[in-house]
This record gives structure tokens, sequence and C-alpha cells, in this order.
């Protein structure tokens, strides 16, 4: 069948905006974390679990029931990208070294490098 551009955006809009959908959810647990370190009140923590919580069924409501094809594809690509992402930081020892090293997760807003 052929595609049109319309249809081509479509497919990699989708595809971007699950990947979109895990990164605020990965940003909203990460708030979290930090939350909980730096012993802050409820809210800190209530307010990025119910955006969680809405990411997931808006992720859930894109993969389920399974929409029709090509549509049904694109939760897998996303998967196997986040795969070869975490794959490529764990296999590559000076990369993963570089992130631990780096201040890049401190939890200390003073040592965090601008630009790192």
């Amino acid at each position: 069948a052929s595609q049109n551009a319309a249809d081509v955006f479509n497919y990699l809009g989708t595809i971007g905006v699950l990947f979109v959908l895990i990164a605020y959810a990965l940003t909203s647990l990460s708030a979290m974390v930090f939350f909980l370190r730096k012993q802050m009140n409820i809210w800190d923590l209530v307010i990025p679990a119910i955006a969680i919580l809405l990411l997931g069924y808006v992720f859930w409501s894109n993969v389920y029931p399974v929409p029709a094809a090509p549509y049904n594809f694109f939760p897998y690509i996303v998967l196997g990208w986040i795969v070869i992402g975490v794959l490529v930081v764990w296999l590559n020892k000076s990369l993963r070294a570089r992130l631990n090293d780096s201040q890049l997760f401190a939890l200390d807003g003073d040592s965090v490098q601008e630009g790192a």
C-alpha cells in the first residue's frame, strides 16, 4: 500500500509521542526520588505520582485495545530503541564511568555543572 506524507507524519508522530510519554513519566519518577531525598512535603510526591498515573493511562490507551497495523508495531519500536539505548550505556564502560563520575546526577543543587 502506498503511503502519503500525512501517513508517514502520523506514524513518526505517534512513535515520538510514545517516547515523550515515557520520558515525562521517568522525569516525574526522578522528581519523586529527588524530593524523597530532600525530605520535602507530601505534595512534592503526590503531584508527580498523579502525573505518572495520567501518563500511564495515556500510554495504555495508545496501545490497548491493540490498534490496527502499522500502529500496533509502534510500542515495540519504542521498546527496541529504549533497549538499544540502555545497552549502549551499559556496554560502553567509558560512557558509564563518565556518567557515574559527573555531577550531572548530583542531588546537591550547588554541585550540578551546567552544560555537563
